[in-house]
């Protein structure tokens, strides 16, 4: 009997992106992790002792958060990417000593990873990026998107490095533990993360329907007796990370159902992108209709334990980018913060810390804490549990909204100017001096890293 097979059946298994991972600004540690979207739906079914998150013993390669507040010392982070690669290339065992967890959910993930990925095939690839050659922290940065994805591959899906789980995939994993429900977040990076992150306009989720059939019928052969709760996607202009090329802008909304004349990614690792009105109905229409499609293949397997959790349908409702404040289109807190879906703005001393947005982290897509409650609430109302997570209590934890960096007042905006310069051949702003050189330099530097 091998070790899975003596492991008590799961109330609760989650498997997925990195949306279920828990990354919060491109990153993902013990403290994210803990607090991801599938771990709060356990707290909200009182279960959350019983569901095992992975327990990071220091950030996955990159702490994005931690180095925004550290700027302008790059020298500094550097050393702290290079100190977290030391620490995850030798196969760390959790401190938890958990064989399994029950949160296997991986940044980066694409449908047919889901499938495919294992613990084995994240070795070959760290072979190939030659891993254990690496000695600095310019060598660690160079390769820092594939070393994050198989770190934390091999990680997730075989956390003490146990034979017997080298070669399986995730959906194997929860095949053989039979979790009395799985809850699936898959997609986004299959498409949406570059209309959104990348102001791509030219994506068209028709490419990837393969590969999601493919998913959906091996979720289909799963044990009978796990209900599978099969979360869809956010149309791309409710996403944070699409603003208004004149940001302000938003202070004359469009009319009801419409849009801004053009957005841009006001936050990105790649270049600077625009989408016009035009361009964003299409996108917009393109993801509600792989989302019926979607829906329509998981019935076509005529198993009533699917389920699908209308996320757009969540963040439409909470769309004040394009509307008008109201008392349901944003979430206002006990301290009276209103957080919306606008991209997340501190403001400079000596107001307080925060300014606008929320619901999204810096990177303008992955959800803040406090958004995450909002997933798993979402979550929880499909699941009919009857059940309501203490939201008030989630952004009490939420350390991004509760100590938002206040340098992100200028670095976001700085960000974005040097973007555009780079792309209009115009003069560098981060020629301009100490602190303009050191956003960049941060930014640069995090551009070989896309935690999508």
């Amino acid at each position: 009997m091998g070790v899975l097979d003596s492991l008590p059946q799961p109330e609760l298994m989650a498997i997925g992106d990195s949306i279920y991972n828990g990354v919060r600004s491109l990153s993902i540690n013990n403290e994210l992790s803990q607090l991801s979207a599938p771990s709060l739906v356990a707290e909200g079914l009182g279960i959350r002792r019983r569901f095992a998150c992975p327990d990071y013993g220091r950030p996955m390669l990159i702490d994005f958060e931690k180095y925004v507040h550290m700027l302008p010392d790059v020298g500094g982070i550097k050393a702290d990417i290079l100190d977290n690669f030391r620490y995850w290339l030798p196969a760390p065992a959790p401190r938890s000593g958990l064989p399994v967890f029950d949160n296997l959910s991986i940044a980066s993930t694409v449908y047919r990873d889901l499938i495919e990925r294992t613990a084995e095939t994240a070795e070959v690839e760290l072979h190939a990026m030659n891993a254990g050659q690496i000695d600095d922290a310019d060598g660690v940065i160079a390769r820092l998107a594939g070393l994050y994805f198989a770190l934390n591959t091999r990680f997730v899906l075989n956390p003490r490095g146990l034979d017997e789980l080298m070669g399986k995939t995730a959906v194997e994993i929860a095949a053989i533990r039979r979790p009395k429900a799985l809850l699936v977040n898959i997609g986004s990076n299959d498409g949406l993360y570059a209309m959104a992150f990348d102001a791509r306009a030219d994506i068209r989720y028709a490419n990837a329907r393969p590969a999601l059939r493919d998913l959906v019928d091996a979720l289909a052969a799963l044990p009978a007796e796990t209900e599978i709760y099969f979360n869809g996607l956010v149309l791309p202009s409710t996403v944070s990370n699409l603003m208004p090329v004149d940001y302000y802008a938003t202070n004359n909304r469009p009319p009801e159902g419409g849009y801004y004349a053009e957005y841009e990614n006001a936050f990105s690792l790649g270049s600077y992108g625009t989408i016009s009105a035009a361009q964003m109905a299409v996108l917009d229409q393109d993801v509600a209709e792989h989302n019926a499609y979607t829906l329509d293949y998981i019935r076509s397997k005529n198993q009533a334990r699917f389920h699908f959790v209308d996320v757009a349908a969540v963040l439409k409702r909470l769309n004040a980018k394009h509307e008008p404040d109201t008392p349901t289109n944003g979430l206002r807190m006990a301290d009276r913060k209103r957080f919306t879906n606008t991209i997340l703005e501190a403001a400079p001393f000596p107001f307080p810390a925060f300014r606008s947005g929320g619901l999204q982290s810096l990177d303008g897509m992955h959800l803040s804490t406090l958004g995450y409650g909002v997933l798993a609430q979402s979550v929880l109302d499909a699941m009919g549990s009857g059940r309501r997570l203490n939201l008030e209590g989630v952004y009490q934890r939420d350390t991004l909204l509760q100590q938002m960096p206040r340098i992100w007042s200028v670095a976001l905006w700085l960000w974005l100017d040097i973007r555009r310069a780079r792309l209009l051949d115009q003069p560098d702003p981060a020629a301009a001096g100490h602190e303009e050189a050191a956003v960049a330099g941060l930014m640069d530097a995090a551009a070989k890293f896309k935690i999508d």
